[in-house]
């Protein structure tokens, strides 16, 4: 009987299921916040994004008319 009170006071006490919580909320509310600006930034970053992808296109273009 000792024994499963000490457990019950053991299991009262233990804080690993508030760090896991708090973990998870921390996750939940990054995740938030990479969803909102990709939202809010998406057009922007499409953008700059293909206006990457065609400068490095032109670059490799250019490198291989040089090479060949």
């Amino acid at each position: 009987m000792n024994l499963l009170l000490a457990k019950i006071h053991s299991f009262i006490q233990s804080n690993s299921g508030a760090t896991a919580i708090e973990y998870g909320l921390l996750a939940g509310g990054v995740a938030l916040g990479i969803v909102i600006a990709v939202f809010s930034f998406g057009s922007d970053l499409r953008s700059v994004f293909d206006t990457l992808g065609s400068s490095m296109q032109t670059v490799a273009s250019n490198a291989q008319a040089t090479a060949g």
